[in-house]
């Protein structure tokens, strides 16, 4: 498998950072994206994916810059199959189902997005839609997992996922704070996508209950037996040399500070 970073970033628009967006490819030719926030549409087009290909498209919650282009990315799945996009839109028409995993209540968020911004039901091709608590799917040679994670429980509910293929496994937190399920969830995976957004200076005052620290991101993936640690959803709120401290208090293994469009081996 290969991951590519298409938004290492979080909410605040920074010009180098796009928001949570992962985009992973599979030895088979499956590709799989990890939440889509603003780092979709442009970042995507730049690797060289083309969107009509996606297989699988897994939303941890519904904060905008996790969730917030989903319904424009499907839109111009379904418009790009039509006439009017142009000479060749015969071959780029989507006939293969597309399938969305999502959070607890995904199904009713994802619903009211399609009502107010996309409610034409066009799609010559299958929707398919699963949510995750604590339960897995396979698809082919594809293994998918989920698990609640708490990251703002009073809104609604979060989920991190794992995926597995060509006897790889990688782990997602979308956002969440320490949380044991995650812990659970990461168990010996060769790469580890941590999101880390609480300061080092903001961390020596006590954890936070929906997002994770330098720090903390090292105890978990130290915890959990994760090979390669990769950070995101970053809010350049440190320099690197703090956060490598930090995270070497736990964790001795590769550590991987990401930038957008960075590609990763698994």
């Amino acid at each position: 498998m290969e991951i590519t970073i298409l938004g290492s970033g979080s909410a605040i628009m920074r010009e180098k950072r796009r928001s949570a967006s992962h985009l992973v490819k599979t030895n088979s030719g499956k590709s799989l994206l990890l939440d889509a926030g603003s780092g979709v549409p442009v970042n995507i087009l730049k690797t060289g994916q083309d969107v009509q290909k996606l297989d699988h498209i897994l939303i941890t919650h519904a904060h905008g810059d996790h969730l917030g282009n989903l319904i424009p990315l499907m839109q111009s799945m379904l418009v790009d199959g039509y006439d009017v996009s142009g000479e060749g839109w015969q071959e780029r028409r989507r006939t293969k189902p597309l399938y969305l995993h999502g959070y607890k209540g995904f199904t009713d968020h994802y619903e009211a997005l399609r009502k107010i911004m996309f409610p034409e039901r066009a799609e010559p091709y299958e929707i398919k839609i699963a949510e995750y608590q604590d339960n897995e799917r396979t698809f082919d040679d594809v293994v998918i997992k989920g698990t609640e994670v708490t990251h703002v429980p009073q809104y609604w509910s979060a989920s991190a996922f794992r995926v597995e293929a060509d006897g790889k496994s990688i782990v997602y937190t979308g956002d969440c704070g320490y949380d044991e399920r995650f812990v659970k969830l990461a168990r010996n995976a060769d790469v580890g996508l941590f999101e880390m957004s609480v300061p080092v200076w903001m961390y020596k005052a006590g954890p936070r209950p929906n997002h994770l620290s330098a720090f903390e991101c090292g105890l978990v993936a130290a915890k959990s037996g994760v090979k390669k640690l990769v950070l995101v959803h970053m809010f350049d709120n440190d320099s690197e040399e703090a956060i490598t401290e930090a995270v070497r208090q736990n964790f001795k293994g590769e550590l991987i500070i990401s930038e957008d469009l960075q590609r990763i081996e698994v």
